[in-house]
């Protein structure tokens, strides 16, 4: 993977446009340790970018809501694309033009909202968003917290509280 970027006054922007684009030593190095911390993301100056592949477009979609909430609370918006399965993202803070500890923190809220598309295998979820079921559960105590494995038990409990008894 190659790791690009620019060096300049503050913002990462070039003094001379003219001059061609070079990597400082710290930015390389910052560069290698995001790219270790941030597993499937491309890294660059520039941006974060990952593209998260799904089952279906539903599953996308879910991830997409889950994540908005978690979102707005950073305040700091990706830039994003869904293709039926696949949800691609780029991060970068446009205020100052380049990659800063807001887009690492939005990268990794991402990949948790990602990882928790799932419920366990033979679980019934009623067609519901496991995440929701999961906030819901911690919520109303039926959960310790939100690291807590999901049980048949929270699924219905969470269809039943929202449709009414099976």
């Amino acid at each position: 993977m190659a790791v690009r970027g620019r060096v300049g006054p503050a913002g990462g922007r070039p003094s001379d446009p003219g001059r061609a684009d070079t990597l400082s030593a710290l930015s390389i190095r910052r560069s290698l340790v995001l790219m270790a911390a941030l597993d499937g993301w491309d890294v660059s100056d520039e941006a974060l970018t990952k593209t998260y592949e799904f089952d279906d477009f539903r599953a996308a979609m879910a991830f997409m809501s889950r994540a908005a909430e978690r979102i707005d609370a950073l305040d700091h918006h990706p830039e994003w694309t869904n293709v039926y399965n696949r949800v691609t993202v780029r991060l970068s803070s446009h205020d100052v033009g380049r990659v800063t500890e807001r887009d690492e923190r939005l990268a990794e809220v991402l990949d948790e909202c990602a990882d928790a598309e799932t419920a366990a295998p033979g679980i019934d979820t009623f067609g519901h968003d496991p995440a929701a079921v999961r906030c819901w559960g911690v919520e109303n105590g039926l959960l310790d917290d939100e690291a807590a494995p999901l049980q048949q038990e929270t699924f219905t409990a969470y269809h039943e509280a929202a449709q009414g008894p099976r």
